[in-house]
């Protein structure tokens, strides 16, 4: 392979992985504020985001640590690329 065809395919791997590091990290805010509306009883200023993860709404909070997760394994990716 030439050089070039490795510095291309290195930087549309970082591009997408950049992207979803991004969608990783909206996602854990988006999930956070959608989780305060959700849960009647949370107080944002007093109480952590781990309160959001105790009930019935506690899969909203999940799975916007679990997007957050992913998006920091596409930056490992990106960087060792």
């Amino acid at each position: 392979m030439t050089l070039k065809y490795r510095q291309r395919q290195s930087s549309k791997l970082s591009l997408i992985c950049g992207f979803v590091g991004l969608v990783g990290c909206f996602a854990a805010l988006l999930t956070d504020i959608i989780g305060t509306i959700v849960v009647q009883k949370h107080n944002p200023i007093s109480e952590t985001i781990s309160s959001l993860a105790i009930g019935k709404a506690a899969w909203i909070q999940d799975s916007g640590l679990d997007l957050f997760a992913a998006g920091l394994i596409a930056c490992a990716i990106a960087l060792y690329a």
